[in-house]
């Protein structure tokens, strides 16, 4: 990051962004037996994929499909491991790859 402040100070300070959004997202859940709005759940997926695809480029490729109302309540801290896991064990494994994130 430190490289890329010297190269482009709007992408570092995306990122810093992204990176600050996703801890704030990912250390709210106080109770991780509770469920939240699935918006929430989301803007993590957004903030840690944003993070990666800045790390790693065109080898990430998402592909979003949303139409779920805004009162849909999951389990915390479910949805980005199973993206996590679609990156490290699937498309980092490639060259690259694409993730699809639906919900209806």
């Amino acid at each position: 990051m430190i490289t890329l402040s010297d190269i482009d100070i709007e992408r570092t300070s995306k990122l810093l962004e992204a990176l600050s959004d996703f801890f704030r997202e990912s250390f709210k859940f106080q109770n991780i037996d509770e469920l939240v709005p699935i918006e929430d759940e989301l803007n993590l997926v957004r903030s840690y994929l944003y993070i990666h695809k800045e790390r790693f480029g065109e080898r990430i490729n998402a592909t979003w499909d949303l139409e779920v109302s805004s009162d849909v309540m999951v389990p915390a801290l479910i949805i980005q491991p199973l993206i996590e896991n679609a990156l490290k064990h699937g498309i980092l494994s490639r060259e690259n790859g694409e993730i699809f994130i639906f919900a209806l």
